[in-house]
């Protein structure tokens, strides 16, 4: 215990995996042993989880063979509560050369099926490891976070490394879609940069009649945290598809705006309307454990842009608030589409899977301003608080809920 959180001092805090890995290895063996005995039940706990919140369907950012291999563990034992898709993360070059020259067919739902090549481009605004142009608001002085595929192990690049850039052509030469993390402002840069430069070269090729994409891709941007409207105009003629950490704003937007990013957060930081303006489909997650898994929390952020830690709620950047009818877009029929699954969920249309909810009140009856916390004074809920009474996937009540007079 003690080694435990002089792991946790010297590395100054636990936000990112160089601060986490010495306070992992610093547990007792038997200890993790122990943990590792339940971590089949504690998976099939989440996933219990996210069916009493409404969730059918989980598109993993991440997954990996062990990962795999546990969550298809979970299914045999405790049989399915969700559908799971996600990506294979990829790593280097050597990585993404390894990959099987054709990309999965999603004409059908398959578990843990995948649907994108993940890179990681940098690490998290409020981390202070997002790759900035300008440096963070805050000490330590002139830090502007990492870069993780720089050239010989710069990681801080001034102009599109090389490395990166190599990535984009061979995973994508291979017929893949990619999900790129990029949370800082250079590194959003960067990972446009990159897919302009196969979006040229799958133009010159097609003028020969060699496109190696003759299906339209969903190549998309994790976090997508800061852009300028500019980058959104090149976004949108590119037809990317950001997924948006809408907790950023909820949970984080005033720490941001205060001592973090200052200005940049109230003009930057997560464009969804802009987005949705210029005919660029979004999403938003969860990015659970950085925030809680619910798609109802994640609307309801969408919607009031609330800066939770703000002694006064306010609202960071107004114009970037979506209806209600948008947000729920986002976390159904554009998130279906955007994880390569719109051919069996996403809606209800003949065909598809009965993947649906019911909850306790009409989310379109709720009125804006009672999408804060709840009023004890009155009976107003917040969405993110409306009970869901039963998640049906694929046609088999997953969960049901336990509140009388339903």
């Amino acid at each position: 215990f003690s080694l435990f959180w002089k792991a946790v001092s010297d590395a100054e805090g636990l936000q990112e995996i160089s601060g986490i890995l010495p306070a992992i290895e610093a547990i007792p063996k038997l200890q993790l042993l122990n943990l590792l005995k339940g971590i089949v039940q504690n998976v099939a706990d989440e996933l219990d989880l996210a069916a009493s919140r409404g969730v059918t369907m989980l598109y993993d950012a991440a997954l990996n063979p062990v990962m795999k291999t546990i969550l298809e563990m979970a299914l045999v034992r405790f049989g399915r509560k969700v559908k799971i898709g996600g990506a294979r993360a990829c790593m280097s070059i050597e990585e993404a050369q390894k990959l099987p020259n054709q990309a999965e067919s999603f004409d059908e739902y398959r578990d843990f099926y995948f649907g994108h090549i993940k890179l990681v481009s940098d690490g998290s605004n409020q981390g202070l490891t997002g790759f900035q142009k300008k440096p963070y608001c805050c000490e330590p002085a002139g830090n502007i976070g990492n870069f993780n595929f720089g050239d010989r192990g710069d990681h801080h690049p001034t102009k599109l490394p090389y490395m990166f850039r190599s990535l984009f052509q061979v995973i994508s030469s291979k017929g893949y879609d990619l999900m790129v993390h990029a949370n800082g402002s250079q590194a959003v840069e960067f990972t446009i940069q990159a897919y302009e430069s196969i979006s040229k070269k799958k133009q010159s090729q097609s003028q020969y009649g060699r496109n190696p994409h003759p299906h339209p891709h969903r190549h998309r941007i994790e976090h997508c945290s800061l852009l300028t409207q500019s980058q959104l105009d090149r976004i949108a003629a590119l037809g990317l598809s950001p997924s948006f950490l809408i907790g950023h704003v909820g949970y984080w937007g005033h720490v941001f705006e205060q001592a973090i990013l200052e200005d940049f957060a109230s003009s930057r930081l997560d464009l969804c309307r802009s987005s949705l303006d210029r005919g660029v489909k979004i999403t938003a997650h969860s990015d659970v454990c950085v925030s809680p898994v619910g798609p109802l929390r994640l609307v309801e952020q969408m919607v009031t842009r609330r800066m939770e830690a703000d002694p006064e709620k306010r609202i960071l950047n107004a114009s970037e608030c979506l209806t209600v009818d948008q947000a729920f877009r986002a976390v159904t029929c554009d998130a279906a589409w955007q994880c390569h699954a719109d051919k069996w969920t996403g809606d209800l249309s003949v065909g598809k899977h009965a993947d649906l909810i019911v909850l306790a009140k009409d989310p379109f009856t709720i009125k804006p301003e009672a999408y804060e916390y709840a009023d004890t004074s009155t009976s107003t809920t917040p969405l993110r608080d409306v009970p869901v009474l039963m998640t049906i996937c694929g046609g088999i009540v997953t969960f049901r809920s336990e509140m009388k007079n339903e």
